[in-house]
């Protein structure tokens, strides 16, 4: 009996909780994100890019790139918004057919879901008469950079306090479907930065770099790449709507089962800190 009045009185136990612990396992960095994302952040963080012109609000760039004969594209604007609606849009399918009207499918293979990754399949509609219709088949990934430290490890300078990177490059496994091109995609993502965790006002880089793996004439290349920009005036347009109406919060880890959890200042994901306090396992009162 004094051994279970002693369990039932534990002395309540204070841990701190980093940053990166407050985050989804999904959305941390992992070794095997960190060399799907290399290239593209290699890409963003080069000084070859070209300015080619502005439309709708967004500023497109390109520079040649040695691994294909094809030019890689950056498209940036400002949002108001912050980081956390920007990933609730660009995660909701609901919205794709909004910014990417000739998405025609969107699959994803449901037991290919891992923390690295999700493995998609995409297929587009024809652009014209003249031109196939093309496919991809890809893993995605993303992960938050919530610390100085992290950021700068990546190389991704020092004056954001929160980066979101979601990147995808073409894989194998899927076979190609009759009808459809299969195009190469080298990369696509994005890379946004926000001067502070709660920021409602954050820039947001696409960079992108494709091989529709067959002869695309030139004023089709322009054509796709005027379309980019406007897609992402639509991204940003729709997430200032969302911003306005229901701004998102921030996605945490999965909460641990226990009798009572404190968890100081829980809007903030910097200088974060927990009391546990256990009351000996009969009901849970989170």
């Amino acid at each position: 009996p004094m051994e279970e009045a002693a369990e039932e009185e534990e002395v309540a136990e204070t841990k701190p909780l980093t940053p990166e612990e407050m985050l989804p396992e999904r959305l941390r960095i992992t070794s095997a994100k960190r060399a799907h994302f290399d290239r593209m952040l290699n890409l963003h963080k080069n000084d070859s890019w070209r300015v080619v012109k502005t439309l709708e609000n967004c500023l497109l760039e390109e520079q040649e790139v040695d691994f294909t004969i094809f030019k890689a594209v950056r498209i940036s604007s400002d949002f108001n918004c912050s980081i956390a609606t920007l990933m609730q849009v660009l995660g909701e399918q609901k919205h794709m057919k909004v910014y990417d009207p000739k998405l025609e499918t969107f699959e994803i293979a449901g037991e290919d879901k891992t923390i690295d990754g999700v493995k998609v399949y995409s297929a587009y509609k024809r652009e014209s008469r003249f031109i196939s219709p093309r496919d991809f088949y890809t893993l995605s990934t993303a992960s938050l950079l919530n610390t100085p430290e992290a950021i700068a490890k990546e190389g991704l300078g020092k004056d954001s306090a929160m980066v979101y990177v979601q990147g995808s490059q073409s894989i194998e496994g899927r076979p190609e479907v009759s009808g459809w091109v299969r195009g190469f995609l080298h990369v696509f993502g994005y890379v946004c930065y926000a001067d502070e965790v709660d920021s409602t006002r954050i820039k947001v880089y696409n960079v992108m770099c494709a091989d529709p793996n067959g002869s695309i004439p030139k004023f089709a290349m322009d054509a796709a790449n005027a379309d980019s920009c406007k897609k992402l005036a639509i991204i940003r347009r729709l997430c200032e709507e969302q911003q306005q109406r229901a701004p998102a919060a921030l996605p945490v880890a999965d909460p641990v089962l226990l009798s009572l959890i404190h968890i100081s200042e829980p809007t903030r994901l910097l200088s974060i800190s927990y009391a546990v306090f256990c009351l000996k396992k009969k009901k849970s009162i989170l």
